[in-house]
């Protein structure tokens, strides 16, 4: 490329010095070098070297070497750009400059009278694949070696259209443009029905993986609506070698399906295997075996009238292996793990990136250095960090299905079914679904902005937040009157094999029944309890069965039992972690939200939903209902928000001992399980129906309740109840914890002789039975530090910014005992990973506050 360049620099030194004998000779140097077929080069670099030629040729008056230059070009030309105007080239700038330096030289060619090549014509496609190439931000799509950029400088109406939003110039014909040469671009319009920046613009890539300027990139996505680019390509950062070079050019740096350890082959040509585009939706498919061994199948599926994203990806090999669906964020987005998936967020609203297939495990790498994860370029040489969100699953032919964009239940929950038959996933996208769901058209964007009289909210995927907005009519909160349903949910026993500890725990579930059935009801509340047993345990049934029916008389409740199946390969992605998680992995997401759609409870479509839960030996008293309805209808007139968490501050610790049971009446920091409860409204039921019991926050904090509000959700706190929830405690729970941390204040104590007179004891009707009069709080910011071990590794990450703000450094110390394994300096990074930590360590954070104070809080063993 140099050597072109500077051949034609030494052409224009004529017109400065004249015929000088040396300059002369110089030329005739480069046109020996320039004519050598093995000094030639690809790409631009041999078109600036086919241009230099040309000009030394015409310059020193010499046919036979013009001749060769233009048969250079022309063959180049041939090669360069296509039918469709695509550019040979693996980037989109390098698109823009390639027509630049092509018009020059087709210029060059017609100052000397010369024809243009038969080819020029596929030139002049080029400024509408740029446009196509634009997104509704005015910047074009990161695609190989491109960090942004745009076409302003072409006068072409299509390229003006897309850099002035719209303003000047003529959109191009369609909304999708599918280019042979390995590029696709889906948007849902043209500023049409919403303002042009706020379409949604999506981009896919295929082709041959060894692109000039281009990256290993086959098959990668990239998202952008509401002006925000949700999911984004890493860039190029610069050209020399290094980590950072090696990332965003390789598999790991793309929105690609990434198997860790394995090469990807550089000569790869992933292949289009099919697409369709109609009014309804756009489908592409890909074939990618750039791994040896392993063929990856992606399918790209744009719902127009849902704006929704479908990926599905099927990895086949012979023998089982890890792969990671990987998903990088744009610099402007934060995010965080939901139950099934990641909510991504953005000062402009919020986005979605589901599971809707399997339990991958889930993880958020961002700023990582060993290995490279979580980095993007943002200009020569900087880079700068950004979430990568990651789905993985270790397993034979594992399978991805996500869905990226607002909430849409109707969507999700026929996916999820659908999904689960043979064939589903190659089935066309008119059999796939229905044509309700496809012609189903989302809210224009003047619906979706709520106003000062609206809340804006979020509802949730399984266990997570999902944009909604609902409208508040002044003067009145949504939900705070009507009729309530309540549903208690318990699990028995979920992940425990050993008969001997299953009868122990059904002798205490007996117990935990016969509270339930004494449990009174308020007027206006339908209350559903729901008990989930697996069907591994179905000796058990008929003695639940019994004994449901043996308190039947008493009972002021609905029961409903539901019988459901631990899969036949187990719980993989739960193999490590809390005993609480591996001892019940139906509590954990995004299980816990398939067994209530499995309930199939009939609810009426005019009540407020209430989602409670207790533990399968913890007790409830008879007024526990009552207090907690009581709460609720009280919070409505201290919160402008339609749906809330609430814990109860008081409650029972009973500890079973050898003399007998000691009851502790006291107040808690930590709001536990059967002492909390999630309340939406009837309008938002969709978003009730996912939000599980069991992931109503133990610490209800001024930062925890900014995260929720940030989701559409208020935290109160009810202090002064009435303590109607006992919590159990015999020697210590699965995670050693006796709670007696968190106590904040004790209020009495008192003790009986056996678990058996327990509740008659604590529910005796001498006691006070009126409702109480409480107040709600909140309670100060706190932070943590959580840690999980994968394999060697353990990943490590706190919250301590949301808690402290953004001045504190932190320094992290891996610990095995007092022994420091390994250590950060103190910095801004609030998490990261300590490879091949041995067992048995923690995570110790110190912190430095702004006045220079330091503290620390150290992390549980794993």
């Amino acid at each position: 490329m140099s050597d072109g360049i500077r051949a034609m620099e030494l052409c224009h030194g004529l017109t400065v010095v004249g015929e000088q004998p040396w300059l002369v000779n110089s030329l005739r140097d480069h046109v020996d070098w320039l004519m050598e077929p093995s000094h030639l080069k690809r790409g631009n670099h041999g078109f600036h070297q086919h241009v230099g030629l040309f000009v030394l040729g015409v310059v020193l008056e010499d046919q036979a070497v013009t001749d060769i230059a233009l048969q250079r070009l022309t063959d180049q030309l041939k090669a360069a750009y296509d039918e469709q105007g695509a550019n040979e080239e693996g980037s989109i700038s390098y698109h823009l400059q390639n027509y630049v330096w092509w018009n020059d030289a087709f210029t060059r060619l017609d100052l000397e009278g010369i024809p243009r090549p038969e080819q020029a014509h596929r030139l002049d496609l080029a400024p509408t694949l740029m446009a196509h190439a634009t997104a509704p931000s005015g910047r074009f799509a990161r695609i190989g070696d491109t960090d942004g950029g745009n076409a302003r400088k072409l006068n072409h109406p299509h390229t003006r259209f897309t850099v002035t939003e719209g303003k000047k110039g003529r959109k191009p014909d369609s909304t999708t443009a599918i280019y042979d040469a390995g590029y696709a671009f889906i948007r849902s319009g043209w500023g049409e029905s919403r303002p042009y920046k706020d379409e949604t613009f999506i981009t896919a890539t295929w082709g041959r993986q060894d692109k000039v300027h281009g990256h290993r990139d086959g098959g990668s996505v990239t998202y952008a609506s509401d002006g925000v680019h949700w999911l984004d390509d890493t860039g190029k950062y610069y050209y020399g070698k290094s980590a950072m070079r090696s990332y965003v050019t390789g598999r790991a740096g793309h929105n690609s399906i990434n198997i860790p350890g394995r090469t990807y082959r550089k000569d790869t040509d992933v292949e289009l295997t099919g697409h369709e585009d109609t009014d309804q939706y756009v489908d592409l498919t890909f074939r990618d075996t750039g791994y040896e061994g392993v063929t990856i199948l992606r399918r790209v599926i744009y719902l127009r009238g849902r704006d929704l994203l479908l990926v599905l990806d099927q990895v086949a090999g012979d023998d089982p292996l890890t792969a990671a669906q990987q998903w990088h964020c744009g610099r402007s987005v934060t995010s965080r793990a939901l139950g099934t998936g990641f909510r991504l967020e953005s000062e402009s609203g919020a986005r979605l990136v589901i599971a809707l297939h399997g339990t991958p495990e889930l993880s958020i790498a961002r700023a990582q250095e060993q290995p490279m994860a979580g980095w993007t370029s943002t200009g020569w040489r900087k880079k700068g960090p950004v979430d990568l969100l990651s789905f993985q699953q270790t397993k034979l032919n594992p399978r991805f299905a996500t869905l990226v964009g607002m909430w849409d239940p109707q969507v999700i929950r026929h996916l999820e079914a659908a999904l689960r038959e043979n064939g589903a996933w190659e089935l066309p996208v008119s059999e796939l679904f229905s044509e309700e769901l496809l012609e189903a058209q989302v809210p224009k964007a003047e619906a979706t902005t709520a106003t000062k009289a609206a809340v804006t909210s979020s509802g949730v995927g399984p266990d997570g937040p999902v944009p909604v907005s609902v409208t508040a009519k002044p003067g009145r909160v949504p939900g705070d009157s009507g009729d309530k349903t309540v549903v208690i949910e318990t699990v028995f026993c979920d992940g425990e094999t050993k008969l001997m500890t299953q009868m122990l725990y059904f002798r205490r579930f007996e117990r935990t029944l016969l509270s339930m059935s004494r449990v009174r009801v308020p007027q206006g509340v339908r209350a559903i309890y729901v008990i989930y047993i697996s069907s591994d345990k179905k000796q058990w049934l008929p003695r639940l069965r019994t004994a449901v029916g043996h308190f039947a008389q008493s009972w002021r409740m609905e029961t409903k039992i539901v019988v459901y199946a631990h899969p036949s390969h187990g719980y993989p992605a739960l193999t490590a972690g809390h005993p609480d998680v591996l001892k019940g992995p139906n509590k954990q997401a995004p299980l816990r939200n398939r067994l209530f759609l499995a309930a199939q409870l009939d609810i009426a479509a005019d009540h407020t939903l209430v989602r409670m839960t207790i533990d399968d030996d913890d007790l409830w008293l008879p007024w526990q209902l009552e207090e907690m309805i009581s709460a609720i209808n009280t919070a409505y007139a201290h919160t402008e928000y339609p749906a809330f968490g609430i814990g109860l501050r008081r409650n029972l610790l009973a500890h079973v001992e050898e003399n007998g049971v000691r009851i502790e009446n006291v107040s808690m920091s930590r709001m536990l399980t059967g002492n909390k409860a999630f309340v939406f409204p009837p309008e938002q039921r969709d978003r009730a129906l996912l939000y599980a019991p069991w992931n109503v926050p133990e610490t209800m904090t001024e930062n925890y309740r900014e995260q929720y509000r940030a989701q559409g959700i208020d935290l109160l706190v009810y202090e002064g109840n009435r303590p109607g929830f006992v919590y159990m405690r015999r020697g210590t729970n699965l995670s050693i914890q006796q709670k007696t941390g968190f106590i904040t204040a004790t209020h009495a104590v008192s003790t009986v002789d056996t678990e058996n007179t327990l509740l008659g004891h604590l529910s005796e009707p001498s006691r006070p039975s009126s409702i109480s009069e409480g107040s709600f709080t909140i309670d100060p910011p706190v932070y943590r530090i959580t840690v999980k071990r994968t394999g060697d590794d353990i990943s490590y990450y706190s919250n301590v910014k949301s808690a402290l703000g953004n001045d504190v450094r932190l320094a992290f110390h891996l610990l095995r005992g007092t022994t420091v394994v390994a250590k950060t300096g103190y910095g801004r990074v609030t998490s990261g990973v300590f490879r091949k930590a041995p067992a048995g360590c923690r995570v110790k954070m110190y912190v430095q506050r702004a006045d220079q104070s330091r503290e620390s809080k150290v992390s549980n063993v794993v």
